[in-house]
Parts: structure tokens; C-alpha cells; sequence
């Protein structure tokens, strides 16, 4: 290990000031190596060996490998160990696990290290790194292991902020002696990381100030989303740090009343469900709307979630307001909802990615409100897909708008939308343009509508260039009124 480095960072823990840790509950879980008991490699039936190991990396002086240890001799009993590594004398094995250094986090790699017989004794250094840099490593004197034998051995850390947190963590093993033909073999590696991650630090300096990236768990940790976000209000959040509500189970956390995003660094809080299988983490509305953001507040980041609409007709799932910001992620399913997501008053919501389904309205933006919701995909809707009034603008580059009741692109008094490169699947109309708004439909696909697939009104503007619009009735074709374009 670099010396001055771990002087500095044992220095630095001694004058950090003690934190009050709410999330303490620890769980090991198994991280992937591949190739752990290197069993995938085909050994040469000549040599009895392979010089390349898939999935690791081979980088000392001395020659490494795959083999299966004969019977002749090389150990005392019978091998049981199937295929193994060898590293001779100055040979280096490497693996860099495809996980982030987390802070808090305890990380242990057990292994096992045979010495053939007939081999003098040498030193086996096993390393945790990350960004060139030793996290943590173990001395193994092979002189201890009896010749012909093997032994088990392990190797931890535990990260703190002061190393190179999210950058990918490596495995390696490096045989110390300088003789080439000083050979151990190595099998059955398993590296394991236990720890809450990111535990919720909380430095008590006469106002509440959240100074490390912190993980809420809920429910494990509060019962509820908004009890996490009331736990948070308590605090300032530095500029530069995250503070994430983890939510595991959503079974119980439905919402009968809307749930305001108030906090003055809103922009620092995610709240994450399951970005894998958002299926798996759904939240049930019944309010007239789900997740509120209003007067300037920001919310940094919502994924992972699918949230259904369970009350009135007019339930909005996502409603931001009055220059509020709101950044959702592309694993969210939004479903039943009269408004899905709604931005209006000057604000913003980031929905690039997010499905939708069987709404009466996918995006709706107006009265200055603006979203970003590119490559999205809309199933099943019964009004219009994005619908920008009163001045809304929507930026809708690539979406799929597939199996409507309504219409795909609705833009109203003085609104823009772009849906460049869009397919749109619709009984009524595949673009709408009314009221001096304009729309840009570059390059996109109208299929399936009963009414004029491209339909432009009242001083009304529509690029359609390199567009294909096709109707269920060939009569049917492009319509500009009242000293509308559509070009």
C-alpha cells in the first residue's frame, strides 16, 4: 500500500467529526468473477495447460495459466480441484469487477492456494485496487503450506471516502518469487462486499448539514417516501453530494394526498425503486396528483418506479409547477393517468426513455411549461399523446406513440413540439397543429388514422419533410386552413 496515503487517510479519520449514523443494518451479498474456478478455459491435451484465462489478465514477468494438477506426484492426495490457475515465479493475474468502490463498504476475496510439490517457498500477495491504488491486500508465506497441499485464505477492506469511491474495483494475485520455476496454483475465488452503502451521515453543526452521499432506505430505514423526505428537510445537502431514498418494497407506499418536493436542494435527492424491474416497485395514486414540485423546487432524479392512477379521472402522476424542475429516468411506467406528467407555469420536467400507457394524456405542457420526453414509448392512449397549449413547448425527438384512441401530437395557441423522427400509431390524427402553434414532424411515420393524418389550422406551421403519412381511407391526406403551412 502507498504509505503516505494511508498515513493521510488514518490522519484524516482521526479529526473527522463523529457522525450519527441513522442506517446500520449490514447484509453480505456475492459480487461476479468470472472465470472463478477457472473451469471455462480448454486445456491442450499435449501440454497439459492453457497460457491465456478467460476473463482475467495476465501482466507480471512470469508465465501464468490454466492447468489440471496431474496425480503424479504434484500433490499429495488425489486432485479434487478440477482446473486451476498457476503462476510461476513473477506471474500476475488481474480482474477488474465490474462494480463501483462504495463508501462504508466492507469487501472480502477468499481463495485457495495450492503448493505442488517440490517447490520452494515464496510469497503469494493478493490486492484489492481501484485507480492504481492499493485498497487493501494480504502476504501469503507458501513456505507455511505443507508441499503437496492447500490451504484457504481471504483478504479485506473497508472503503472510506478519501479513496477513489465509483471508480471500478480490481482483484489480483502476483506470485513474489524470482524463480520461474517456483509455481503455486490458485482456485476458487469469491469476493463478497457487506455494509449499508453510502450510510446516512448526519454531522450536527447547529443547522442539519448532509456533507457525504447518503442512502434513505425505505422501508427499512422509514416507512414511507415521505418520511424520508421529511427526515431530509431537516438538512442542508452540500452542492455536490446526493442523497438517495431507496425504496425496496412500494407495497406500502401509495398515495392518497399529493407528496410536495420542498426541499431547497431538491436537485440533490434521488428517489430510486427498482431500475431493473420497475414493474417490481409500483405505487398506487388516488389524489389529483401523485409527485408535486412547485414554486422553483427541483427533484434530481425519480427511476425505477411504475405508478398507477387508482382515484378521480383528473389524477396527474408527475406535476410540476411554477419554474419547478423534475428529472425522471427511462426504467419509469406511468399508467391510467388523465395527465401523466403535466409541466406548466414556466417549469421543466425530463422524461427522456419513460413509457406510458392507456392515459388520457401522455405529456401535457403549457402555460410556458416545458418537457423534454425523448424516445418514449405510448401505448394504449385514449386522448392525445403530447398535448403543449397556452405556450407549452414539448421536445418529443423519437418517440413511439402506438395504438391510440386519439391522437399522437396536439399543439394548441402559441405552442411548439418537436417530434422529429417519431412513429405514431393513432385512430384520430397523427399531428395537430392549431392557433398560430407549430410543429416539427421531420422524418416521422403516421400510420392507421380514420381523420387526416397531418392537419394543420389557424396560422398554424407543419414540417412534415421526409415523413410518411398513410390513412385508413386514401381520400384522406394533409390539410392546412386558414393560412396554415405544412411543408
Amino acid at each position: 500500500m502507498n504509505i503516505s496515503y494511508f498515513l493521510l487517510s488514518v490522519l484524516a479519520c482521526g479529526v473527522a467529526s463523529i457522525p450519527t449514523t441513522l442506517s446500520a443494518t449490514q447484509s453480505e451479498t456475492s459480487l461476479r468473477v468470472l472465470n472463478q474456478n477457472f473451469e471455462s478455459d480448454l486445456i491442450d491435451a499435449d501440454t497439459h495447460y492453457n497460457s491465456n484465462i478467460i476473463a482475467w489478465l495476465s501482466t507480471g514477468l512470469g508465465e501464468t495459466g490454466v492447468s489440471t494438477p496431474l496425480e503424479d506426484g504434484e500433490y499429495l492426495a488425489p486432485n479434487e480441484q478440477g482446473q486451476v490457475a498457476f503462476l510461476q515465479g513473477g506471474g500476475k493475474l488481474s480482474q477488474v469487477l465490474q462494480v463501483p468502490l462504495q463508501d462504508q463498504i466492507t469487501y472480502k476475496a477468499s481463495f485457495e492456494v495450492g503448493r505442488p510439490l517440490n517447490n520452494n517457498s515464496m510469497h503469494l500477495v493478493a490486492k484489492f485496487e481501484a485507480q492504481g491504488l492499493t485498497l487493501g491486500y494480504t502476504l501469503v508465506d507458501i513456505s507455511a503450506i505443507p508441499q503437496g497441499t492447500w490451504q484457504s485464505h481471504a483478504m479485506q477492506f473497508t472503503s472510506n471516502s478519501g479513496l477513489p469511491t465509483n471508480y471500478p474495483i480490481s482483484v489480483s494475485f502476483f506470485n513474489r518469487s524470482t524463480d520461474p520455476s517456483d509455481t503455486l496454483h490458485l482456485d476458487n475465488i469469491k469476493v463478497t462486499q457487506s455494509g449499508t452503502p453510502e450510510a446516512l451521515r448526519l454531522e450536527r453543526t447547529g443547522v442539519g448539514l448532509i456533507s457525504e452521499n447518503i442512502v434513505l432506505r425505505v422501508p427499512q430505514d422509514y416507512n414511507h417516501i415521505s418520511d424520508a423526505l421529511e427526515e431530509l428537510h431537516k438538512h442542508f445537502i452540500q452542492a455536490d453530494k446526493i442523497a438517495t431514498i431507496k425504496v425496496a418494497n412500494c407495497t406500502q407506499q401509495g398515495l392518497a394526498e399529493p407528496l410536495a418536493i420542498e426541499h431547497p436542494q431538491g436537485e440533490n435527492i434521488h428517489i430510486i425503486g427498482n431500475t431493473e424491474f420497475p414493474e417490481k416497485c409500483q405505487i398506487d395514486i388516488a389524489g389529483p396528483s401523485g409527485f408535486f414540485v412547485n414554486e422553483g423546487k427541483q427533484l434530481g432524479l425519480m427511476d425505477g418506479f411504475t405508478l398507477n392512477k387508482t382515484g378521480s379521472s383528473n389524477t396527474t402522476a408527475i406535476l410540476a409547477s411554477k419554474n419547478a424542475i423534475v428529472t425522471l429516468g427511462e426504467n419509469m411506467l406511468l399508467k391510467g393517468f388523465n395527465s401523466a406528467i403535466k409541466a406548466e407555469k414556466k417549469a421543466m420536467v425530463f422524461a427522456n426513455g419513460v413509457t406510458f400507457n392507456d392515459n388520457n394524456y401522455d405529456v401535457e405542457a403549457f402555460m410556458g411549461g416545458i418537457v423534454q420526453a425523448e424516445d418514449t414509448t405510448s401505448t394504449s392512449n385514449k386522448s392525445f399523446g403530447f398535448y403543449a397549449h397556452r405556450a407549452g413547448r414539448i421536445y418529443a425527438e423519437g418517440a413511439k406513440v402506438q395504438n391510440l384512441a386519439g391522437s399522437g401530437f396536439y399543439a394548441l395557441s402559441q405552442s411548439y413540439i418537436d417530434a422529429d423522427n417519431s412513429d405514431v400509431s393513432a385512430k384520430n390524427r397523427g399531428f395537430i397543429a392549431q392557433r398560430t402553434s407549430a410543429i416539427s414532424a421531420q422524418n416521422s411515420k403516421v400510420q392507421g388514422t380514420e381523420e387526416t393524418p397531418i392537419y394543420a389550422d389557424q396560422l398554424a406551421f407543419i414540417n412534415s419533410e421526409g415523413s410518411n403519412a398513410s390513412a385508413t381511407s386514401p381520400e384522406l391526406s394533409t390539410v392546412a386552413n386558414r393560412g396554415s403551412i405544412v411543408k
